[in-house]
């Protein structure tokens, strides 16, 4: 007999539980991207050692496009799984209407953006050659179906599950994949990468069907998509905006700077993002807990903001041993890439209670202001890196940093104006 999912309580537990389930889950969420995170500082590592700048700018910039595009296949719907799928009658129906249309979509914005995009970016030109290009399309469609199976665990809260698979499994697979694909140059390190998803994807399927009683079938549920279409349409609308930085700064680094700054402000991004995981982890952990227990919204978003205390700290640390870790890499990167590091570990303090609030923008129902939030934030960044490119680097972080603090206006004015908070599901 097929295992059953397990069971979702929606009420009981005391204070104290639940107050482990949150940390529980940050734990294993930020357990899951310092791995990520460490691992990537290893694969990147290694590039250095075996490629040259240019190979791994437009490495970088492939990768850095498919996992762009993947979180822009997910339609909303890794929001929507782990809103409804502990209280879902029918879990393996809602499952796989999610990875289809996640993987249909990885397929169609791949397609696109490599038949376009290297008409505007030379650079790129290779994904005109079709194996690059028929590589570079089923990446990004599984790169998404992993994103999809992500939020299927934080939804069971078994984020233990993307430790073990996304955090140990990737990694040990690129790394060992990685020097015997050399003769490749720059798509060696994609296939490698490559490699590392597909292996992650079937190990995240496999564990769904052992261990949740999923079953896996080509189906689509039309009412389903009808019923939370408000929902996923409006965060989706959120994260396509918050796609905007990441898809379009590396291409006006690469036009303007070229392929090695491109290198080292995608390293440098890479390490802050080990401190910005950390938040990420608190917000996420945080809407997961939300959508499971309504009750005491306001005891919730306080120990989550205690938490993320933390993230100043944080940033003053990494931005003191940031250039070292960059030294580690090479003399080049260290160079290039410790004012741009600094300025991003810094930019913590700002990066903490954005990510918060949008977090408790989707749990009271206030999508709208999401919305705009996000559109401000990334239009503000995009705008201020073309105007301080001159300024190298440093001044495309402190584009970033600065988008993320005037943006929190709109959260601020949505959330402060409601005397009572209410989860809206």
């Amino acid at each position: 007999m097929a295992a059953q999912p397990l069971p979702v309580r929606r009420s009981g537990p005391t204070p104290e539980r639940r107050r482990d389930m949150l940390l529980d889950n940050s734990f294993f969420i930020l357990a899951t991207s310092v791995a990520t995170g460490a691992g990537g500082f290893l694969f990147w590592t290694l590039s250095a050692r075996l490629f040259n700048p240019a190979q791994i700018g437009l490495a970088s910039a492939l990768l850095s496009a498919c996992g762009t595009l993947a979180w822009c296949s997910l339609l909303g719907l890794n929001q929507t799984l782990v809103r409804r799928l502990p209280g879902s009658a029918a879990p393996s129906r809602l499952i796989n209407t999610s990875l289809v249309l996640i993987a249909g979509a990885g397929l169609v914005v791949a397609t696109g953006y490599a038949l376009v995009v290297p008409s505007f970016v030379p650079a790129l030109a290779a994904l005109h050659d079709v194996p690059v290009f028929l590589a570079f399309v089923l990446v990004t469609a599984l790169t998404g179906v992993n994103l999809g199976t992500d939020a299927i665990f934080v939804a069971h809260q078994r984020a233990r599950f993307n430790f073990a698979i996304n955090g140990l499994l990737q990694n040990a697979v690129k790394l060992a994949v990685m020097p015997a694909l050399v003769w490749l140059g720059a798509y060696g390190v994609f296939l490698s990468a490559a490699i590392a998803t597909a292996a992650t994807v079937a190990a995240s399927l496999i564990v769904l069907v052992r261990r949740f009683g999923y079953r896996p079938r080509p189906e689509v549920d039309g009412g389903a998509v009808r019923r939370d279409l408000a929902f996923s349409s409006r965060t989706y609308v959120a994260e396509l905006f918050d796609l905007v930085p990441p898809l379009i700064l590396p291409l006006l680094i690469v036009r303007s700077l070229g392929p090695q700054s491109t290198a080292y402000f995608l390293i440098a991004f890479q390490i802050a993002n080990l401190l910005y995981s950390g938040i990420y982890a608190v917000t996420q952990a945080t809407f997961a807990e939300g959508c499971r227990r309504p009750d005491s919204l306001r005891e919730l978003a306080g120990r989550s903001a205690r938490m993320l205390l933390l993230a100043p700290l944080g940033g003053l640390v990494l931005a003191g041993v940031g250039p070292y870790v960059l030294g580690v890499i090479g003399p080049a990167y260290r160079a290039g890439g410790t004012g741009p590091l600094v300025v991003l570990s810094l930019g913590a303090v700002v990066v903490a209670p954005t990510a918060l609030s949008a977090a408790l923008l989707k749990l009271t129902g206030q999508l709208g202001a999401l919305v705009y939030a996000t559109a401000l934030r990334n239009g503000i960044i995009c705008l201020l890196a073309v105007v301080l490119m001159p300024h190298g680097l440093i001044g495309v972080a402190g584009a970033y940093v600065a988008g993320e603090a005037i943006s929190l206006v709109i959260p601020a004015w949505a959330l402060l104006r409601r005397s009572v908070w209410k989860v809206r599901l």
